[in-house]
C-alpha cells in the first residue's frame, strides 16, 4: 500500500513538473507561416491541435499566415498576416503587432496591452491594430475598459466605438471603421469572408 502511494506521488509530481496540469490553447484554424515558441526556445511551426501556455508562449504570423486560436478560459483569438501576440495565461496577452481579434466569453476579465494600450474585457469582442507608433483598439459587441495607469484613470468603450492611441495621448472615442469592423465575421473559418482567396 505505501509503495502504491509513493508510485501515485510520483506520478503526480512528474506530471506537474511536465506541465501536464498547465493551461493550454487551442490552435483551431492555421494558415501560411505561423508559428510559436516560449522564452528562450525555439520557434515551431504552428499547426492545428495543442499547445501548452508555459513559460511565456508567443504567437507569431508572417506576410502569409493567419491562426485562430481559443483558450480554456473561453476567450478566442483570431491573427491575421504579420502579427504577434505574447502570451503571459490563457486570459492575459501583451499584442506586440498587427491585427488581433479577442472574442471572450468569460465571466472573468481578459487583460490585454499593447505598447500604448492597457485594457480588459469581458463578455466582449474586440479588434486591435497595432504598428510601433499607434493601437487602435474597436469594440464590436460587449464593453472594454480602457485603463490609464499614469493618471489612475479607466474609460469605458461600448460596442460601436474606437479609439487609438500613441505616444501617451489617446484620441477622442469615436464610431468605428469598417477595416477593423469587418476584419472577421466571426463565424467559423469555412464561413469567413475575409479567408476566401
Amino acid at each position: 500500500m505505501k509503495a502504491k502511494m509513493i508510485f501515485a506521488l510520483f506520478v503526480l509530481l512528474l506530471a506537474i513538473e511536465t506541465g501536464a496540469c498547465a493551461e493550454e490553447l487551442k490552435a483551431e484554424f492555421v494558415r501560411g507561416r505561423a508559428y510559436y515558441k516560449n522564452e528562450g526556445g525555439q520557434p515551431y511551426t504552428l499547426k492545428t491541435g495543442k499547445i501548452d501556455l508555459f513559460n511565456r508562449l508567443t504567437i507569431m504570423t508572417f506576410y502569409d499566415g493567419q491562426c485562430f486560436l481559443s483558450s480554456s478560459a473561453n476567450v478566442e483569438f483570431r491573427l491575421k498576416e504579420d502579427s504577434l501576440v505574447f502570451f503571459q495565461s490563457s486570459d492575459t496577452c501583451e499584442i506586440r503587432k498587427g491585427l488581433v481579434g479577442i472574442r471572450s466569453q468569460s465571466e472573468k476579465p481578459v487583460r490585454i496591452n499593447t505598447p500604448h494600450l492597457l485594457m480588459e474585457a469581458q463578455n466582449a469582442t474586440l479588434v486591435v491594430k497595432c504598428c510601433p507608433v499607434l493601437t487602435r483598439l474597436c469594440v464590436l459587441k460587449g464593453n472594454v475598459v480602457l485603463i490609464n495607469p499614469r493618471f489612475n484613470q479607466k474609460t469605458l468603450i461600448k460596442a460601436g466605438q474606437e479609439i487609438a492611441a500613441g505616444s501617451g495621448m489617446y484620441s477622442k472615442l469615436y464610431d468605428f471603421n469598417d477595416d477593423l469592423r469587418y476584419a472577421w465575421y466571426w463565424v467559423e473559418p469555412l464561413r469567413e469572408p475575409s479567408l476566401r482567396p
